[in-house]
């Protein structure tokens, strides 16, 4: 519960490391004090394996950090595909060089700025590190041979291998192929 409650907040606010640093510490108490507040007890569990999904063995819960960065994440995505929206438009016209300014390659000026964009540039470099193409429409995407996130296209993973091969025979090859890309919109 506690991993959940900020979620509305990291939405569109970069918490400072003490609150995450906190956060982390009463859902770890949480899990290992127990009975009396002063007593200490052992953990039985790791607390790596605790956060793990439910999958893999773990609780799945959420470090608090990552989920403020995954917030900003997808404001960057919304920044990116949410054109002509008022609060992309607002923001541009308040802190970027222009309508042909590049998120993803252009540097980003230093200086005062809202909430909203002190999550956005925070997370902006490891955004870009991690993307090479911003798909559009996905028509000059192939799904096999870009890089879309990562360090390496898809087809490098030898997992992959039967299902390319297949996709390949029926001529499955961009991102538009297998996507729901529908009147300029996913």
């Amino acid at each position: 519960m506690l991993s959940a409650l900020p979620i509305f907040q990291y939405a569109t606010t970069l918490a400072p490391a003490s609150i995450h640093k906190h956060m982390k510490l009463l859902m770890r108490s949480f899990l290992w004090k127990g009975g009396k507040q002063d007593s200490k007890k052992f953990s039985l569990v790791k607390w790596e394996q605790v956060i793990l999904p439910y999958d893999k063995g773990g609780l799945a819960i959420k470090i608090p950090s990552f989920s403020n960065r995954a917030m900003g994440f997808k404001l960057i995505w919304r920044f990116l595909n949410d054109k002509g929206s008022w609060w992309v438009e607002v923001l541009k016209k308040k802190y970027l060089n222009g309508p042909s300014f590049n998120l993803l390659s252009d540097p980003i000026i230093e200086r005062p700025c809202t909430p909203v964009w002190k999550l956005i540039k925070k997370v902006l470099p490891q955004f870009r590190e991690n993307i090479s193409k911003a798909p559009g429409s996905g028509k000059e995407v192939n799904i096999w041979t870009d890089k879309i996130m990562g360090t390496r296209p898809i087809s490098q993973s030898q997992n992959f291998k039967p299902l390319q091969r297949w996709m390949e025979a029926n001529h499955l090859t961009s991102l538009y192929h297998i996507s729901d890309w529908d009147q300029n919109n996913w």
